[in-house]
C-alpha cells in the first residue's frame, strides 16, 4: 500500500524505506513490470526513489494496476 500511495506523489516512493519498514523487497517479483514500464518511461527509478514522471500521471492507475 505504501508503494502504490508514494507513487502517487511528485517524490515517488524511496524504495529502502519500505523494505526497512517492512522487510521486504518492493520490487522483488515485479521486476519484469518495472522492467518494462522504466523502457517505456513511465516509471524512474533515481536515487532509490522509484517515481511516475509528471508526464506519465494521467496513466497512474494503468501504471500502478501493472506493478501491482
Amino acid at each position: 500500500e505504501a508503494l502504490m500511495l508514494g507513487l502517487r506523489t511528485a517524490e515517488g516512493m524511496a524504495l529502502d524505506a519500505i523494505r526497512e519498514r517492512t522487510g521486504v523487497d518492493p520490487s522483488s517479483g515485479r521486476e519484469r513490470a518495472l522492467s518494462r514500464r522504466r523502457e517505456r518511461g513511465d516509471v524512474a527509478l533515481e536515487g532509490g526513489f522509484l517515481r511516475v514522471p509528471p508526464d506519465r500521471w494521467l496513466h497512474l492507475d494503468a501504471i500502478v494496476a501493472d506493478l501491482f
